[in-house]
This record gives C-alpha cells, structure tokens and sequence, in this order.
C-alpha cells in the first residue's frame, strides 16, 4: 500500500510539474486522444519510480514518446488545453489508477 501513495503522490506531482513546464507554450497542436494520454502518464509515472539515473529514464521518457508518436510539445499543449477541465483530469486519474490497479494485480507474487 506505501509504494501505492508513493505512485499515486508522483501522478500528483507529475501533473503539477507539467501545468508548470507548460505555462509558456501557446502553439496550436494535434489533439491526442485520452487512452493515448493515460497510457503515456502511466508509463511516465513508473518510469519516475525507477531506481535509475536521471539520464537513463531521460531516454526511457524518449522511447516512449517515439512509440506513441507523441511530441513532448504537443502533450503540453493537450495539457494546456485542457487544464480547466476537471471532469476530464478526474476521468484521466481513475484510468491511470485502474492501470496501476491492474498491473499490479498481474505481478506474481515472490512467495
């Protein structure tokens, strides 16, 4: 259950540190739809619980973007765009919750 607050206090400041890196950005981007958002915070969010170098995950972070197509500018601007909408942020956290959910209850146990 603490590695669980853990993940789920990272999501938190994940999206803080997003809205911050965002702030300046005011270009007109593709839309991304939501599945492809939650699957890439999900991923972004075990990624910074990784016991790695910064570095490493720097280049964890780029595969990722590279295997949805995703430009970093253009998550923030989805981001941006949609920062005033709390029903959609709310429906975006339950999703990224049932993942983790899910993806923990997958793991076999060390028994």
């Amino acid at each position: 259950m603490n590695n669980y607050k853990r993940l789920l206090n990272s999501i938190i400041i994940f999206i803080a540190c997003t809205f911050l890196l965002i702030s300046c950005s005011n270009e007109s981007q593709p839309d991304i739809k939501k599945d492809v958002i939650v699957d890439v915070m999900t991923e972004l969010m075990a990624i910074e619980h990784l016991a790695i170098s910064d570095s490493l995950k720097a280049v964890k972070i780029s595969k990722i973007m590279q295997t949805y197509k995703i430009e970093i500018d253009s998550l923030k601007s989805i981001i941006k765009k949609l920062e005033q909408e709390p029903e959609y942020w709310h429906s975006v956290y339950n999703s990224i919750k049932n993942q983790l959910n899910e993806s923990n209850s997958r793991k076999p146990s060390n028994k």
